[in-house]
């Protein structure tokens, strides 16, 4: 091999220029000076010829009898002028340097704001854990990647390597030196660039490792392989990431290797081999490989139990007899080939370590594909029920365990064919608080008669109850919030959106069962400011509110600043009785923020993180911001609960409580959830283990955050409390007054209801089969399209209880037929909250489902007759939820109908249709078409319905001294003239609806008074 020796060091300045100019430059052993420019390479270092002489080196000038240049002199003209090479590597570099220099800046100022964000709710020990636990694992993940990369391709970039040639430059124009100097440093920074990406990697992974770290006993074990269940949900997941993330830095690490061994063969001309130090090398990194695949095959043993290749979830007979099997065997086939590999540089054979890898792969297909298929197709398939009697059975109780479904309380419905009087007398409160209002339709009606101003909005309205008047009394809460998307395009400026429109007004309480004449939900709580009305004593009414202003609710996604110079825009001042034709729109209350919430702006500094972080320059210029203003955001309910605790699951509906200090506040139910719960059936969201462990209050005028652990018997959220202790309080802090609103949660109950629609059997033969399988009713919505039935909040008494109580309830139907089949109740009262009742009809019944009812419905004659009157008029008809009542042994459908004219744009509850076996009533009101289904006689239905005496309960109505008196003074008028009137008044109400009310009112009275006069 040549080399050069006692070479001259180039000038300072051609080091400065860089490699963009062809330099030479001594280095790599080479020793050799380069030959006179112009002479013929030696034989020799033929393969070193570094060509003509470069272009910098030319006649400066000289005359003819001057000496010859020396070979380095640089070109001094050249360097004068500059290299455009070395200008736009430099503006690169400048470039990279800058952008870097951002992200870094943009991390640290988002991090700051964050911090700034936790500190104001508290919660600044849970920003520190999370952060100081991402900052560690992506250090140790950055540290552990770089240190084995960069020993990796060190040892292969100086192991020896066998050959006869001299190294020359890949490139002829490039010398060998800047080519490997370039390789150098290519290496190095794709080596901790690959670094980065596998810190990353261990920095998302916060939770997983938190979990595995602090990881509880669930006290249940699975029953193949006899571990707790905590080590499927905190710990096996752990290590498969880690066994992932090794095994993906060992590929990676063998590549680079082979990178870095492959230059310098190209350097070497190609003749090169391996020497045994190399060897050695690939040995270790393919058996450090290999441990991490026998690493997989043992946890993939474990994972197993989470199989989903048999007719339930968990393992099989295909998976206990034969893939765990092949596991074991593919972990000893491991070994061998490791070994085998080891040995390879001793016979320094490549054919064995390849031979050896190509056996693994094929044991692999063959014992956990291929053999397993052929098992389960031609050895559990023809007898599957006696192959998976047993792992059928495992299934069934780990699924009701995981769902909470093994505490639901049993029982039988004798499920008469219909509701009797004596069944009403028994339990008189059963139709009194039936929600007769849809929640779909209500939202737009409430959306026009109490928006008040165009920038307000009701996202969703909330079922609850409250003690009015003694009674508790089923209730819809619609919240005011604002919507700045609706302000008119002239006044979108940054001023109204962030300083004067920031917060919403109040909420409207109405009534579930009741409705006005002209079809609008009658109202406890209503107008700007919210009016109490309605109830005996408003002043000391629970549904006071003090604090009407919401600055943080369900859709109050955007960020704003208060307590600026001027003052926010509060609510309209109405002018009347304060209904939308009194609002004075020139006429607006001013409010100041005054709530403990928001981050101050503070000085130049946090102004100009402010700034950076939401991209807003008016923060730091605006003169009407000042030290002392409060920046709100993340005050959507979804994002500011996510932002602390993301590892919990939210339900989809939050709900406002009214508190007894008269301030609102949002209750959001929370999950923890897992789908690596052993044996359990997945549920269609993809979790197979569910808890309502949590609930969280947020305040809708301060912000603030707690999460009560409502559950302390679930081993997740125990965890997650070890983690987090300033996080989470007891369940014993939760106050009071927010408390008696608790609700069964509408999520959590209808993924339970779901799984129980195949889970009520214990008897895996039943399961197998499908053959006591129920499914959800269906209901006619809008359109005449069917939909599943919602969860329903009803107020009655279950059977053997003394006093109603609040249950969020479903029907089933039978799969196969439209033909009830039993119920489900969730309790939300103390001390029975939480508990799940069943009701089982049992198989031998025919009783009417929901889709049945709806027939019945949609084929009673005057229902016909009436909905087909209001579609020829141009009118939308708008059937709402059925509902079935439990009352006695038997179910009361009940279900609204609304409408909506063509020239309304709300609809109006008209009708009410109750639904008593075959009985159909129709009527303005429930307890009239109750009256009419339960065939009590005209006019005494609501003695049975609406009385709050139990004592007169089913006695009808007697008529007061007073309307004796008066009836007996009315004169007798002429028969003749009556039935004449009458038959006029029926013509009309055939031909034309318009006036139904008015005309069946006449109609009644006429026919009265024909019947006072015949007598």
């Amino acid at each position: 091999m040549s080399t050069l020796v006692n070479r001259p060091r180039l000038p300072r300045i051609a080091s400065r220029i860089g490699s963009a100019l062809p330099l030479w430059r001594a280095g790599d052993g080479d020793t050799d000076p380069p030959p006179p420019f112009g002479a013929p390479p030696s034989e020799e270092g033929r393969s070193g010829d570094l060509g003509p002489p470069p272009p910098v080196f030319r006649d400066l000038g000289r005359g003819s009898g001057d000496p010859p240049p020396p070979p380095y002199q640089i070109d001094s003209a050249r360097t004068q002028d500059g290299n455009p090479n070395t200008f736009w590597i430099r503006v690169l570099i400048g470039f990279a340097i800058l952008l870097v220099l951002f992200i870094v800046a943009n991390i640290v100022v988002n991090l700051y704001i964050d911090r700034l964000w936790f500190d104001e709710l508290g919660y600044r020990g849970v920003f520190n854990t999370r952060l100081g636990t991402r900052i560690w694992l992506f250090f140790a993940g950055f540290g552990i990647a770089a240190a084995f990369l960069l020993l990796n391709v060190a040892a292969a970039w100086r192991l020896p390597l066998a050959g006869p040639g001299a190294e020359t430059s890949p490139f002829r124009e490039v010398p060998l030196n800047a080519v490997k100097r370039a390789a150098r440093i290519g290496i190095v920074i794709g080596a901790l660039f690959i670094a980065i990406i596998f810190g990353s990697l261990a920095w998302q992974e916060w939770e997983l490792i938190l979990q595995f770290i602090e990881a509880e006993k669930f006290g249940v074990t699975d029953p193949e392989f006899g571990r707790d269940v905590g080590f499927y949900v905190f710990k096996l997941e752990a290590l498969q990431f880690i066994k992932g993330w090794g095994l993906g830095l060992a590929i990676l690490g063998l590549f680079s290797a082979i990178a870095v061994y492959g230059f310098r063969f190209i350097v070497l001309g190609g003749n090169a081999s391996a020497t045994q130090a190399v060897r050695v090398h690939a040995a270790i990194l393919l058996t450090l490989i290999i441990g991490l695949v026998i690493a997989g095959y043992w946890l993939s043993r474990f994972d197993l139990v989470l199989s989903q290749n048999g007719t339930v979830f968990g393992a099989t007979y295909t998976d206990v007899k034969i893939r765990d099997t092949a596991l074991v065997v593919m972990m000893g086939a491991g070994a061998i080939v490791a070994l085998t590999i080891l040995t390879w540089p001793l016979h320094k054979r490549i054919v064995v370590p390849g031979a050896a890898l190509g056996f693994l792969v094929a044991a692999s297909i063959g014992g956990l594909v291929i053999y397993p298929t052929i098992v389960q197709r031609f050895t559990v398939e023809p007898d599957e029920l006696n192959r998976e009697l047993d792992f059928i059975e495992r299934n069934i109780d780990a699924t009701r365990f995981a769902f909470g479904l093994d505490t639901v309380e049993e029982n039988r419905f004798a499920a008469n064919d219909q509701v009797t009087q004596a069944d009403v007398q028994a339990n008189p409160a059963a139709l009194r608080n039936v929600r007769v209002w849809d929640h779909r339709p209500l939202v737009d009606t409430l959306g026009t008669i109490q928006q008040l101003r165009e920038i307000y909005s009701f996202p969703d309205v909330d079922v609850d109850r409250y003690d009015i008047d003694g009674e508790s009394q089923q209730v819809f809460l619609g919240v005011r919030e604002l919507s700045q998307d609706r302000l008119p395009a002239d006044q979108q400026g940054w001023v109204n959106r962030r300083l004067q429109f920031t917060h919403g007004f109040g909420l409207t309480v109405s009534p579930v069962d009741i409705v006005t004449e002209s079809g609008e939900p009658d109202f406890f709580v209503s107008n700007i400011p919210p009016t109490v009305t309605n109830v005996n004593d408003p002043a000391t009414s629970p549904l006071q509110v003090t604090q009407p202003r919401v600055y943080f609710g369900e859709e109050t996604n955007n960020w704003v600043i208060v307590n600026s110079t001027s003052e926010e825009f509060d609510f309209p001042r109405t002018e009347g009785t304060g209904d939308e034709e009194g609002i004075d729109l020139g006429s607006q209350a001013r409010n100041r923020y005054d709530g403990a919430g928001g981050v101050e702006i503070g000085g130049f500094f946090k102004r100009l993180a402010f700034a950076w972080s939401f991209a807003d320059t008016n923060i730091l210029i605006s003169g009407s911001v000042s030290g002392e203003s409060k920046i709100l955001f993340r005050r959507g309910l979804h994002e500011r609960i996510t932002e602390l605790a993301p590892f919990l699951a939210l339900d989809n509906d939050p709900y406002i409580v009214i508190g007894e200090d008269g301030g609102l506040f949002w209750i959001q139910d929370a999950y923890t959830t897992t789908d690596r719960f052993p044996y359990a059936q997945p549920h269609a969201s993809g979790v197979n283990y569910i808890r309502n462990s949590v609930k969280v209050v947020v305040d809708a005028y301060n912000g603030d955050v707690s999460f009560y652990i409502v559950d302390a018997s679930d081993p997740i959220i125990r965890v997650w409390a070890k983690i987090f202790p300033a996080l989470f309080q007891d369940e014993a802090a939760f106050p009071s007054d927010l408390r008696a609103h608790w609700r069964y949660p509408e999520d959590l109950f209808l993924i339970q209801a779901e799984q129980y629609l195949a889970y009520h059997v214990v008897n895996p033969t039943e399961l197998f089969n499908r053959s006591d399988q129920w499914a959800i009713p269906l209901e006619i919505a809008e359109a005449d399209q069917l939909q599943p039935m919602e969860p329903y909040y009803v107020n009655i008494a279950l059977q053997g209880a003394a006093e109603p109580e609040f249950l969020l309830i479903m029907p089933f139907t039978a799969r196969d037929r439209p033909n009830a089949i039993g119920w489900l109740a969730g309790r939300s009262d103390d001390p029975n909250y939480g508990d799940l009742f069943a009701f089982n009809l049992g198989r031998g019944r025919e009783v009417d489902g929901p889709q049945t009812v709806e027939g019945k419905i949609g084929n009673d004659s005057e229902v016909r007759t009436q909905i087909n009157l209001l579609e020829d008029e141009g009118s939308g008809v708008i059937r709402g939820n059925l509902l079935a009542i439990p009352v006695g042994d038997a179910f009361l459908y009940v279900e609204p109908i609304f409408v909506q004219s063509s020239g309304s744009a709300f609809p109006l509850l008209q009708f009410v249709v109750v639904v008593n076996g075959d009985n159909v009533g129709f009527a303005r009101s429930l307890e009239e078409a109750a009256t009419q289904a339960l065939g009590f006689p005209a006019g005494t239905g609501t003695a049975f319905i609406a009385s709050t005496d139990d004592d007169n309960a089913g006695e009808p109505a007697e008529p007061s001294d007073d309307e004796q008196a008066q009836a007996q003074q009315e004169p007798a008028a002429d028969p003749g003239d009556l039935r004449a009137l009458l038959d006029a008044v029926n013509d009309t109400l055939a031909d034309s609806r318009g006036q139904v009310d008015t005309l069946e009112a006449l109609r009644d009275a006429l026919e009265a008074l024909l019947t006072q006069s015949s007598e």
